[in-house]
């Protein structure tokens, strides 16, 4: 500022003792010092906020390197989370193939079970051992009626005799009878177990006749005949009384049971028949959450007025 100031009073002086051309020089001279020396000066100054700045962006700097590790901190959590969730997840979903997998082998053996036990009745071997009981009154009495037996679990298998060929005609029309007069109805039980417990909840009633010689009639080979000959509602009558009076000695030991009865369609259909049987259900009614009637679905689907009201009869029981 001195030296303006000086450069001024040198201009002025020169100015007043010279011409007006030479005073216009000086001047523009002067002015233009002034100039280089005022851009100078900023220069200087502009130089000296240069280390501050570069100061401020190194702190800038370190600000932002910080910050871009604590993201990628952040980030490799999430990651390691992301992988660990998977991992767990695959793992689960293992383990759940793994179950599936044993449930399959479990259900491929229950069937291979049931296989064969169908194979066993159908070939007239017995799952269970027979017991005698008390000799039941027959559908039609008859002299010297023998015991009926019963099929009960939990003992030693043995083997009844063999089933007899597959008559026909006359001849098995004629068999069927005598055992029905005679008593001759074997009701055997199948175990229904339910799984993972094998815990036995149901028991399948399953229907033999026996001829004179003790011989078995199966199922299938007496239904057809005995259905067209009009007998099939006495079998089933008869077979309702020895599986309800099974079932009364089951629950002596496990409330937990029940039965499952087979019961043919024209013993639905045939009305003088199923009065009899709703009066015996009806007797027993306090036992009908465990006695379940069974039914083929070919008898649902060909349901006639007669069938539709016996069925509406059993459901009030």
């Amino acid at each position: 500022m001195v030296l303006v100031a000086a450069s001024l009073g040198l201009i002025l002086l020169a100015i007043s003792g010279l011409t007006a051309l030479q005073s216009a020089i000086v001047a523009m001279t002067a002015l233009t010092f002034m100039i280089l020396f005022n851009a100078v000066s900023m220069r200087m100054r502009s130089n000296s906020d240069i280390p501050k700045q570069i100061d401020d962006l190194s702190r800038g700097t370190g600000d932002l390197a910080r910050q871009i590790a604590e993201f990628g901190r952040r980030l490799s959590a999430i990651e390691g989370k992301i992988v660990s969730s998977n991992s767990a997840s695959q793992d689960r979903m293992q383990t759940a193939m793994t179950e599936i997998g044993e449930l399959g082998s479990l259900v491929r053996q229950l069937a291979s079970s049931v296989a064969s036990h169908d194979d066993l009745l159908a070939s007239g071997w017995a799952a269970t051992a027979a017991i005698a009981t008390p000799p039941l009154p027959p559908i039609h009495p008859a002299p010297h009626a023998p015991a009926v037996a019963f099929m009960e679990p939990r003992q030693s298998a043995i083997a009844p005799p063999p089933i007899s060929a597959a008559a026909t005609g006359a001849d098995l029309l004629a068999k069927i009878r005598a055992a029905i007069e005679a008593n001759r109805i074997d009701v055997y039980l199948q175990p229904i177990v339910t799984l993972p417990q094998r815990k036995v909840r149901f028991y399948e009633a399953v229907t033999r006749l026996r001829d004179e010689n003790d011989v078995l009639i199966t199922a299938e080979h007496f239904i057809g005949t005995a259905e067209a000959a009009g007998l099939m509602g006495q079998i089933d009558h008869a077979v309702m009384l020895r599986c309800m009076q099974v079932l009364r000695r089951l629950m002596v030991r496990n409330k937990d049971v029940g039965v499952f009865c087979n019961v043919a369609a024209s013993t639905l259909s045939h009305a003088a028949t199923f009065a009899d049987c709703i009066d015996f259900l009806e007797a027993n009614r306090a036992l009908a959450p465990s006695f379940v009637l069974e039914f083929k679905q070919s008898t649902f689907r060909n349901l006639g007025p007669i069938e539709s009201e016996h069925l509406a009869a059993l459901a009030q029981r």
